[in-house]
C-alpha cells in the first residue's frame, strides 16, 4: 500500500456518552428558528384568545376547535 492509499482518520467530536456531537449553528440560523418559534408560540396564544372569546360567547364548537389549534402551534413550537 502506497503512502497516497492511507487515509487519515477523521477526528470527530464526540460528547460526555461517546456520541458524536451536531456542529454548531450560525448565528444567522439561530436567529431564524428563534424568529420561527416566536411565530408559533404568538400563534397558539392568538388561537387560544380567540378561543376564549368564542367560549365567553358560548359557541362552543369554535371554542374548543380554537383551543386544539393552539395546542398543535404549542407542539410545533416544542
Amino acid at each position: 500500500m502506497t503512502a497516497s492509499q492511507i487515509q487519515a482518520p477523521i477526528n470527530v467530536p464526540t460528547g460526555p456518552a461517546g456520541r458524536a456531537m451536531a456542529e454548531p449553528m450560525s448565528a444567522e440560523m439561530l436567529d431564524l428558528m428563534e424568529a420561527h418559534l416566536n411565530l408559533e408560540r404568538q400563534s397558539a396564544a392568538d388561537y387560544f384568545a380567540a378561543a376564549v372569546w368564542f367560549a365567553e360567547r358560548e359557541l362552543t364548537g369554535f371554542a374548543e376547535h380554537l383551543r386544539d389549534e393552539a395546542k398543535q402551534e404549542e407542539q410545533h413550537a416544542a
